[in-house]
């Protein structure tokens, strides 16, 4: 995707935890599920403040793409963060920092029908200009992201939001920065994903494909 960012491959490397294959774009990949998440990259610095590298906020992105594609019941909390089992859905996952001020956002790509079904939509879109009236099922799925957001910004306003898709996944983010360009307390890492029908450039997201 054309972003303000890349990541780079000194970026993807971390000694503490498992990171996506190069030549699997699979997210549960990501992390092997014996291994025990751990949010930070480097001994020295906490993840529990806003204030993180783009080194740590890139390993807590791998790590949400790992759980979000895991059955609610079986989530785990990430060191440092809690599950909120009110906040997240089988569609998306969400994280609260236990000290700090961040939350943790993940956005599952293809996993039903219905996902495929959307995928296919934003594929029409790119090449024939599919119109709003007959994307409902994208449209929902825009709407139940929405619907997400704002119960965390409602909640809260100003904690700094790391969020992070995979596949159909990285469309849903693009459209959630499309929707909120004045928050600038969130940052955006997408994996292998789709480009969006009409926003693809926005110096809050990075992307690997």
């Amino acid at each position: 995707l054309i972003t303000s960012g890349r990541l780079s491959s000194s970026q993807t490397k971390s000694n503490d935890s498992k990171m996506i294959n190069d030549d699997n774009n699979h997210p549960k990949n990501i992390i092997n599920k014996n291994d025990k998440i751990n949010a930070n990259n480097n001994n020295n610095s906490s993840t529990s403040t806003s204030s993180l590298t783009k080194e740590e906020s890139e390993n807590l992105a791998r790590h949400i793409m790992s759980e979000v594609y895991t059955s609610p019941s079986e989530r785990r909390n990430i060191e440092g963060y809690r599950l909120s089992q009110s906040l997240s859905t089988p569609e998306h996952v969400v994280y609260i920092g236990n000290k700090g001020k961040n939350v943790l956002l993940g956005l599952r790509g293809s996993a039903n029908a219905k996902d495929f079904v959307a995928d296919a939509q934003i594929g029409l879109k790119n090449l024939v200009g599919l119109p709003d009236s007959l994307s409902h099922t994208l449209n929902n799925r825009y709407a139940r992201d929405e619907n997400v957001y704002n119960a965390i910004r409602s909640k809260y306003p100003n904690k700094h939001i790391v969020m992070a898709g995979h596949s159909l996944g990285n469309t849903l983010g693009m459209n959630i920065l499309k929707n909120h360009k004045n928050d600038k307390n969130i940052i955006f890492y997408g994996y292998n994903g789709w480009f969006h029908p009409d926003y693809n450039r926005d110096k809050r997201a990075y992307t690997t494909r």
